[in-house]
């Protein structure tokens, strides 16, 4: 997935990420509609980051 395309899915609303392994798989939802979500406190840091090395 390219870096843009992953920055516009941080920011959306309400936000459904499955995550699949060899045998299990896991679902997280966050965005802006998911206040209590402890991913949305990541996405600020990480991006500032990909702006500090011109990475967006």
């Amino acid at each position: 997935m390219p870096v843009s395309d992953f920055v516009k899915v941080a920011m959306g609303r309400d936000v459904k990420m499955k995550v699949t392994q060899i045998d299990t798989y896991t679902v997280s939802s966050f965005g802006l509609d998911r206040s209590g979500a402890i991913v949305n406190s990541k996405f600020p840091p990480f991006i500032q980051k990909l702006r500090e090395n011109k990475v967006l």
